[in-house]
């Protein structure tokens, strides 16, 4: 019985090689949602422009990546920001599973966690931004063609800190709906569009290249 085992997986190897592969993508968005600093609400303005690094295994059932790129944020009414421009950076990693009910629809699962980490000086003063954001995704997928429109839930948490005065940026949990619209240029390859609603809004545009 092992030695069957044994042969099906060696007979299954060269299926499984080309069922797995290396993707990048170029990502831009821009997000907001409010801040709470001890008590006052401010409504942040989160803009990102970076890469995105994957490994797929079983033509999409899993995929994993690294992201990461140029972070600007900027508040409304908050005083404290003043003349100020904040940039820096953030740092993630995701994993999403696709799993298909059918050839043109499925079920899709993932989650995510991101660093940021943006500040700026003027004169004296110093303003430091840290927190790190926990999203988890549930949905459904479907395939029209070369398109792929994908729907469902998210829930989002975040915590970090604010530095001048030194302070907490509270933990909350969001939670709405995300839809995703993507057109498949290749095999691998396609041009997405993704929106988050609700107390998180956000927009991203995303290039992707698989190889």
């Amino acid at each position: 019985m092992l030695r069957r085992l044994a042969w099906l997986c060696f007979l299954a190897l060269p299926a499984l090689a080309t069922a797995q592969g290396f993707s990048s993508a170029f990502e831009f968005s821009h997000s907001q949602t409010g801040f709470d600093f001890n008590g006052l609400i401010y409504q942040t303005h989160i803009t990102e422009a970076g890469i995105q690094l994957g490994h797929y295994w079983y033509h999409h059932l899993v995929d994993v990546s690294i992201r990461g790129g140029y972070l600007g944020v900027t508040q409304d009414s908050n005083p404290q920001l003043t003349g100020l421009n904040l940039g820096g950076y953030y740092v993630g990693l995701s994993g999403t599973t696709f799993i298909p009910v059918q050839k043109a629809w499925g079920f899709t699962l993932g989650l995510g966690g991101t660093y940021h980490r943006a500040s700026d000086s003027a004169g004296d003063e110093h303003v430091r931004f840290r927190w790190f954001n926990l999203v988890s995704r549930a949905g459904v997928w479907f395939r029209v063609w070369a398109a792929r429109l994908s729907t469902g839930l998210y829930a989002r948490h975040f915590y970090g800190s604010h530095e001048f005065p030194n302070s907490s940026i509270r933990g909350r949990t969001q939670s709405g709906l995300y839809g995703g619209l993507s057109f498949y240029t290749g095999a691998h390859s396609r041009v997405a569009v993704f929106v988050d609603t609700g107390s998180y809004q956000s927009l991203m545009l995303s290039f992707r290249f698989g190889f």
